[in-house]
């Protein structure tokens, strides 16, 4: 399973002063904290278009630790998935932005 969340700014909120805040105070705030995660990275995209409105696409990666001591700091990045900080998530982002989630749909076996 992946996931990716959206964001839809709300009524009044202005896109570079949402963009600062989450770069510069929300993302800090989020991260995955697991044994086999070494590091949690964040990546928001804006959507384009006339009739986008103020929405963003943010995805978070997991960079892994490898499988033994020595090799600690060589694990592959990954899409996060199954991710515990959503509810974190949304009481961070509840003044400026709705947050929604996409579940990745899994192919027929």
């Amino acid at each position: 399973m992946a996931q990716c969340f959206e964001l839809s700014l709300l009524p009044g909120v202005k896109d570079s002063d949402f963009e600062k805040d989450v770069v510069t105070d929300i993302f800090p705030k989020l991260q995955i904290l697991r044994r086999t995660v070494r590091d949690t990275t964040h990546r928001l995209f804006k959507v384009d278009g006339a009739d986008a409105g103020q929405k963003y696409i943010w995805l978070v990666f997991a960079s892994l630790v490898g499988s033994t001591p020595e090799t600690a700091g060589e694990g592959p990045d990954v899409l996060a998935s199954d991710l515990q900080f959503i509810e974190e998530a949304s009481k961070l982002f509840e003044k400026s932005a709705k947050l929604s989630v996409f579940n990745e749909i899994a192919s027929p076996e």
